[in-house]
């Protein structure tokens, strides 16, 4: 593999980490910023900490051929890869994936043809399960969820109720209000929310008790957790 060179590391920052706020941002109007490694960039959502985040999530871009050198994720972590396919030493996940990596696990990721992935790091409680958990949702069986909808659960925990959606054109939902944070990313398509066009890579979290009504002109895929996940204040 050819060397890449280092760039900058994140200095500390804590943006969009208050969870009583309510916080929408549009697919695109977030740029990416470059990470320590050359060809690896991403665009942060939220993030507390420094270059070892306390908590973040965001896109990440691999260009073909980069890396990250091996690390340690002290709070685990979670992702789906939306475009190419993400790499470590553990095996490939391609596009439709999702992964949750356990809490103190490392790995040397990387991309040989480049990739995106959508990553959510330090969110898993201590006690969570120890072992990988890889879900193929290209092929795994998504259950009907009312009209023009179908659902595929990912994770449930004290801390997080996750699921992935496939809404058809004109799908519309009742208003629904949560008892804990709401947190929307648009996979493909466009989700109206609350009025408001929201196209791929857009991402929202929504205050606790906020009015949430989802509807969909095309059709949209769309990644929905309830709950803030295990919320760290340190490492």
């Amino acid at each position: 593999m050819t060397a890449i060179k280092k760039t900058a590391a994140q200095s500390f920052i804590e943006t969009n980490v208050d969870f009583d706020k309510t916080v929408k941002i549009n697919g695109g109007e977030t740029p990416f910023s470059p990470t320590p490694m050359k060809g690896v960039e991403r665009m942060m959502f939220e993030r507390r900490g420094d270059e070892v985040a306390i908590r973040a999530t965001s896109i990440v871009r691999y260009a073909p051929e980069s890396y990250f050198e091996p690390h340690m994720h002290p709070g685990g972590e979670e992702f789906i890869t939306l475009e190419g396919t993400f790499q470590d030493e553990y095996g490939d996940y391609p596009k439709g994936y999702y992964v949750r990596n356990p809490v103190r696990g490392t790995h040397r990721p990387f991309s040989d043809d480049g990739c995106e992935i959508f990553v959510k790091l330090a969110q898993l409680p201590p006690e969570e399960n120890q072992e990988q958990v890889i879900i193929d949702m290209n092929t795994a069986e998504w259950k009907a969820d009312g009209e023009k909808a179908t659902k595929l659960h990912l994770w449930k925990s004290e801390y997080e109720h996750t699921d992935i959606f496939r809404f058809e054109a004109g799908y519309e939902a009742e208003t629904t209000l949560f008892d804990d944070v709401a947190e929307y990313f648009v996979v493909n398509g466009v989700a109206n929310v609350n009025g408001a066009d929201y196209p791929e890579r857009s991402w929202l979290r929504f205050a606790k008790g906020t009015p949430i009504t989802l509807k969909t002109a095309s059709g949209a895929t769309v990644y929905r957790k309830i709950g803030k996940g295990f919320a760290r204040t340190s490492l």
